[in-house]
């Protein structure tokens, strides 16, 4: 089963999709959530309100931070924030945003950010990296129909800089939102992405320069690269 629906109202039904005929399980799914703000503090206000929310259908966040610079891509690939958020499953999310309460809570959401790209990833390779206001994130993604190089390989490398491959992962789904008159599905602009923390900044940007790092970039299409900050 590629498609899973979720009935919100008379006029609405959201689904998950899963890409390329992909078969949806009940496996854990990230959500990647990947937009710029127009109002940081009613931003705020919503991940407070939300957060106890996705906790309590087994959801929980996983990395959520803020642009520092961009190193990398056209300014169309670019956002501000980036969130990741582990749900159980895609019932999970759609049981999530079935209920009322959390309807209206998104109200807020939808008024503070704009650019808003949205969608489902397998996690490859998940590292254990507290939040550290001293370490900041290399965050990159592309698009490729298979990744081109071994996940070692890409560890052994952020060693040798001083780095930590903290996230690996690829899209499995898109969410579709279906109102009568219409269907609109939520873009996402990436393949793969990929999160490597270090204490320097220049080590991650010594990685970003590594000529077999490049050779691995080069070989895909719509790069973006930034440095990120983490935050709770």
């Amino acid at each position: 089963m590629n498609k899973i629906t979720q009935t919100l109202n008379k006029q609405t039904e959201v689904s998950i999709l899963g890409i390329s005929n992909q078969d949806l399980t009940d496996e854990p799914m990230d959500a990647i959530n990947w937009f710029n703000l127009k109002n940081k503090f009613v931003y705020t206000i919503y991940n407070l309100l939300a957060l106890p929310m996705a906790r309590s259908v087994g959801a929980r966040p996983i990395f959520k931070g803020y642009r520092l610079s961009s190193l990398e891509g056209p300014k169309e690939l670019a956002r501000e924030v980036l969130l990741l958020v582990r749900y159980p499953g895609p019932k999970q999310f759609l049981h999530l945003v079935s209920k009322k309460l959390f309807q209206l809570v998104s109200i807020l959401r939808i008024k503070s950010v704009k650019d808003f790209n949205f969608g489902f990833f397998k996690c490859l390779k998940l590292g254990e990296s507290p939040v550290n206001e001293n370490h900041e994130y290399l965050v990159g993604h592309f698009q490729a129909p298979r990744l081109t190089i071994d996940i070692d390989h890409i560890r052994e490398l952020c060693s040798q800089h001083n780095c930590q491959l903290f996230y690996l992962g690829g899209k499995i789904a898109n969410l579709s939102i279906d109102r009568k008159g219409g269907n609109t599905v939520v873009p996402l602009n990436m393949g793969w992405m990929f999160l490597i923390s270090s204490d320097h900044r220049k080590n991650l940007t010594d990685l970003y320069g590594d000529p077999e790092i490049r050779k691995f970039l080069d070989q895909n299409t719509s790069n973006y690269l930034g440095i990120f900050s983490r935050v709770r």
